[in-house]
């Protein structure tokens, strides 16, 4: 080595000691106590949200592990903050409602979780209600869930903004993706408070009717159709079947209805929200049948009270006047037994799920009520969607129905209230469809004890309860458009109110009311507590006068001294023997007359209340006089709801086949204890007493035909599906090509023939139903059947 190499080489040794000792300073100073960075740090915000009266100041405080001042970056227009977002430096004034976002990043890079924080400018009751109500919690995922988009796109919108919702209004559609929302604040029902965009349905037809994803239409004719708009999930039957039509076979990918479906849910089968089976009866809404009016719907449950508590929380208070409880979930009656026997096949259904795809499919599935698609490949099979676990994809048509069930009550958490008996049908029907044994029955289906159902179970199975029915939609429409107001002709026995009023005085004096379906309680019973007090109003007939004695069409009277009275109100019909009478003091030609529907408390009084038309000069059969073996069973509520008072108004074979040996089913009944039948149409064999209607009625038919054809040269037919049933022969049916040149001959004739086709008159008179057919019959020809079978029989021999 040199001698200017010995000199150089200390000192390259001090220039490497120093670039040593500053590295090992460098990281001495990105260490604290001796520890690297690598904690990120925290930044709170002070006051952590909640609502203000007319501004409020928010402090941000970042701290760090070593940084003694983090840098903070925030939002307040609800996107997501960057690196590229305003610099905290000093306290924010709010004066407006505003989601605050932040973050703080430290000197090394580090950052901070993003907070979000909402602040609700509220004063005055409503609005400190709607701050504390889930449409006011405008940090929820219902509102934040498209932040980092930066605009909710167009597919949500309409339940997600206030901005879409109004768009959707307008023509059904969302025509552009909508600001970021800040709950649903007051412009998203309100146009001008205190009225709702309900009252303006110019400028918003889409709330009347409602449409839903199964394309039904369903209303409440109020401002709950603002509810039912978004709360009807996205999916119903109709998106289920048409992917197993577009894909027959599979397998199929989960169909999720969507969250809080409490619109599908209350509705029922009226808008397929469930996954309904072929060949099977749904029930329609739920109407809570024993509460007033004002609490039958979305705004009067969830709304409480005169000034609409806009926190939109039912109160178990307003239930405990009736109900005994401390929870929804455990009220008496229909809540907790609808509670209670949805959690058992709630649960079992997901039970009967695992073991179909694993038993059926060959892969185990796992359900997760909180990650999307819910539905997952399980892997280890533990029954738990684990981290990693991809969607399920092998759904085959009968796991994809009976999952998008199970979904459906659960994003229905008060499903028990909203429609318990028709998610109970549902999973019911999903447990049987993938080969189980349901642990508890549902109304309406095979198994279930409906002896021992409540009344309330007994009565949303019954026809009283068929909200799906035309009795009940028939007025939802008038020339194609939405009314909902039941005419006041009609408003008698179509709605518990138009009722009440009838039975008060006999008249209908009060306004029109309002479709919103079915035959409720109050019908019958005068107190809505009936826990209390189950009197009927036939109980009170200072309040009912009309009850006793009953007025029929004919202007004749007539009583079965009980509550049967209060049935025949209205299964009268509308017409009688006598508006034939009237209608041909005038010259002809005529309109058909129609009776109406399920005359029976007509038919049961025969000639006492001139039920069908009664030819001059012949005897005609009046209230039917039961053998003593039928004691109990003589009048409506007698053979309608039996000792235990069921209110399914079902009356049970087994009642009857005791005496009637043999019969299955009621088209059977005839001649007791096994004795041989009469051949009253003369075809030459004994029938059933409803197979000799329906042989005279066919002769019937035929001479009306001729009639038609020889006699008026006008050919006619009879569609019974079809109103007003009689048409012209022409291979076109409809109200164009009715029928409307009967003569007086032929007017008495279609009257019978059509009133002898009210289902079940067999029982309620057989006779009398037997002497019109027979006697048009005999009418129509001259007198040409008098010395038949029919005219000679014994129960035909009259003057």
């Amino acid at each position: 080595m040199s001698d200017l190499s010995r000199q150089r080489a200390p000192r390259r040794m001090s220039l490497e000691i120093m670039l040593l000792a500053t590295m090992v300073a460098t990281l001495f100073a990105a260490c604290s106590n001796g520890k690297s960075d690598v904690e990120a740090p925290s930044v709170t915000a002070s006051p952590a949200g909640g609502t203000f009266p007319t501004s409020t100041t928010v402090t941000l405080t970042a701290m760090d592990d070593r940084d003694p001042s983090p840098t903070i970056h925030y939002t307040l227009d609800a996107t997501e903050p960057t690196l590229m977002s305003p610099v905290y430096s000093g306290p924010l004034v709010l004066t407006a409602t505003t989601i605050l976002k932040f973050f703080a990043v430290d000197d090394q890079g580090k950052t901070s979780p993003t907070n979000t924080v909402g602040y609700k400018r509220a004063s005055g009751e409503l609005l400190l209600e709607w701050a504390a109500s889930g449409h006011g919690d405008i940090t929820a995922e219902a509102f934040r869930r498209w932040d980092e988009d930066g605009v909710v796109q167009t597919s949500c919108a309409k339940c997600h903004s206030g901005g879409g919702y109004i768009d959707f209004l307008a023509d059904g559609v969302v025509d552009a993706p909508a600001a970021l929302p800040l709950g649903h604040d007051c412009d998203t029902c309100h146009a001008a408070a205190p009225d709702t965009r309900y009252d303006d349905l110019v400028a918003h037809p889409q709330l009347e009717p409602v449409a839903f994803p199964s394309e039904d239409t369903a209303s409440f004719w109020g401002a709950s159709n603002l509810c039912t708009s978004c709360h009807q999930g996205r999916n119903s039957t109709l998106q289920v079947d048409e992917a197993i039509a577009e894909d027959p076979g599979g397998p199929y990918r989960f169909i999720n209805i969507h969250y809080y479906p409490a619109a599908a849910s209350y509705f029922g089968s009226e808008v397929q929200g469930g996954y309904q089976y072929d060949g099977m009866e749904y029930v329609g809404r739920n109407v809570f049948g024993s509460h007033d009016v004002e609490q039958q719907d979305c705004v009067g449950c969830h709304m409480r009270g005169a000034d609409k508590d806009h926190r939109f929380e039912p109160q178990v208070a307003d239930c405990t006047s009736c109900h005994m409880g401390t929870s929804f979930e455990d009220l008496s009656g229909s809540p907790s037994i609808n509670h209670d026997a949805i959690e058992v096949s709630h649960a079992q259904l997901l039970a009967v799920i695992r073991t179909y795809a694993s038993d059926v499919l060959g892969e185990a599935i796992a359900y997760s009520s909180s990650s999307y698609p819910y539905f997952f490949a399980d892997a280890n099979d533990n029954g738990i969607g684990d981290p990693g676990e991809g969607r399920y994809e092998l759904f085959d048509e009968k796991l994809l129905k009976a999952a998008f069930n199970y979904q459906m009550v659960a994003k229905d958490p008060a499903g028990f209230i909203h429609n318990g008996t028709y998610l109970r049908q549902l999973l019911h029907d999903s447990i049987v469809d993938l080969g189980g044994n349901p642990y508890v029955e549902a109304p309406g289906r095979d198994g279930f004890d409906e002896e021992g159902a409540t009344k309330a179970e007994q009565w949303h199975i019954s026809g009283h309860a068929d909200s799906t029915g035309e009795p009940f939609r028939h007025w939802d429409f008038d020339d194609g458009e939405s009314t909902g107001l039941i005419s006041s002709s009609c408003v008698r026995c179509h709605s518990s109110q138009g009722f009440v009023d009838y039975v008060a005085d006999g008249a209908v004096d009060g306004p029109p009311v309002l479709a919103t379906g079915v035959v409720g309680c109050a019908t019958c019973h005068g107190d809505n507590n009936l826990f209390a007090d189950s009197s009927t109003r036939h109980d009170d007939l200072v309040t009912n006068t009309a009850l006793e004695p009953v007025g029929f069409p004919s202007d004749e009277m007539a009583t079965l001294s009980d509550n049967s009275n209060i049935c025949m109100t209205c299964h009268q019909g509308r017409e009688s023997g006598k508006s034939v009478d009237d209608a041909i003091m005038d010259p002809g030609p005529y309109s058909f007359i129609n009776r109406h529907y399920y005359a029976a408390g007509a038919l049961y009084f025969g000639s006492e209340v001139n039920a069908a038309y009664e030819y001059a000069g012949r005897t005609y059969d009046g209230m039917v006089s039961f053998p003593v073996e039928h004691a109990g069973r003589t009048t409506c509520v007698g053979c309608h709801m039996g000792e235990t008072q069921d209110h399914t108004f079902e009356v049970k074979i087994d009642d009857c086949s005791v005496c009637h040996v043999g019969i299955t089913e009621f088209e059977e009944l005839g001649a007791a204890f096994g004795m041989a039948n009469t051949d009253y149409d003369g075809d030459g064999m004994g029938e059933s007493f409803q197979g000799e209607i329906d042989g005279m009625a066919e002769q019937l038919l035929l001479e009306i035909q001729a009639y038609a054809a020889t006699t008026l040269m006008e050919p006619i037919i009879y569609v019974p599906t079809s109103y007003p049933y009689w048409f012209k022969d022409t291979g076109v049916v409809n109200y164009g090509t009715r029928y409307t040149d009967f003569d007086a001959t032929l007017l008495k004739a279609v009257f019978n023939y059509h009133a002898a086709q009210d289902p079940c008159g067999d029982i309620h008179n057989h006779r009398y139903v037997l002497q019109t057919l027979y006697d048009s019959i005999d009418d129509l020809d001259g007198g040409g059947l008098d010395n038949s079978p029919m005219g000679t029989m014994g129960l035909m021999t009259r003057p």
